[in-house]
């Protein structure tokens, strides 16, 4: 899908997550972020991060995000509709978050290695047709990430192994004969927290995406937020923030109890997040 690769490394980081929210998408799966550099990161911060060209800055800081082994991200991201998310994970596949789309609904969930606990709202049952859920009202759905009904909550979180590679996302972009431009901006802060910022300028033809990255200056050099405006042929103008925190810290996914969940096998042929793709 050509929109996949639109934005490089900006599409991935933030309007790719956005789009696996809600189910758009159709190359590697929803919530896959495209191949990573798959190497540890150098040194944090101080003069040699500095010194980098801006877009290994922003290889850096992916790397520095995959290595952490767990961080929280939440983003809003406003077009068609508005997705916002808020999800903590680790490198096992952990993780426990909250969904809402303005077209769809909200779903809480918990993903544990093959497993996922997820709770639509009221909308969603209702859109399913089921009522306000009936039976199952205010209940989590319980099943197997790989699951046709449940792939795309249990893709919400992506795989942070498989961060997008700045290099690989800049080949694909010349293969479109783009325009991209790699700029610096003035450093800023984040929290209080000294930041590095990065510009990132795409162009073909009626496509645009602006999107600047900014990365801890101290420490280590973790990408810490992302804001893109966006123009495409099929998404029209879209927006976003994104925002990284909390590495390594531990995910606490706790399985809901037993008696607030129901079987997604109970459900028969009703699907409450067919929605999400």
């Amino acid at each position: 899908m050509r929109t996949r690769r639109l934005g490089g490394a900006a599409v991935a980081v933030a309007v790719a997550a956005s789009l696996a929210a809600c189910g758009g998408g159709d190359e590697g799966g929803p919530g896959q972020l495209g191949g990573g550099s798959g190497q540890k990161p150098e040194a944090g911060g101080g003069e040699e991060l500095a010194a980098l060209p801006p877009e290994e800055m922003l290889q850096r800081a992916m790397d520095a995000v995959v290595n952490a082994g767990s961080g929280r991200v939440t983003y809003t991201v406003s077009g068609m509709a508005t997705t916002e998310v808020d999800y903590a994970r680790d490198s096992d596949g952990t993780c426990v978050g909250e969904v809402t789309n303005s077209e769809v609904g909200t779903v809480e969930f918990v993903a544990r290695g093959e497993e996922v606990w997820a709770k639509p709202d009221e909308r969603m049952w209702q859109d399913a047709g089921a009522g306000a859920g009936g039976a199952f009202h205010d209940s989590y759905v319980h099943g197997p990430a790989d699951h046709p009904s449940l792939s795309g909550v249990a893709n919400v979180c992506g795989d942070w192994e498989e961060l997008v590679s700045v290099e690989e996302q800049e080949s694909q972009t010349e293969e479109t004969g783009a325009r991209v431009e790699w700029l610096r901006g003035e450093d800023t802060a984040v929290l209080g927290q000294r930041a590095h910022t990065i510009r990132w300028e795409y162009r073909d033809g009626e496509d645009r995406i602006d999107a600047t990255y900014l990365v801890a200056a101290e420490g280590e050099p973790y990408l810490l937020r992302t804001t893109m405006e966006s123009t495409s042929e099929l998404f029209g103008d879209t927006t976003g923030e994104f925002a990284l925190s909390d590495f390594g810290e531990p995910v606490d996914a706790t399985a809901p109890p037993a008696d607030q969940t129901v079987e997604i096998e109970e459900l028969g042929d009703v699907n409450p997040f067919a929605s999400l793709g």
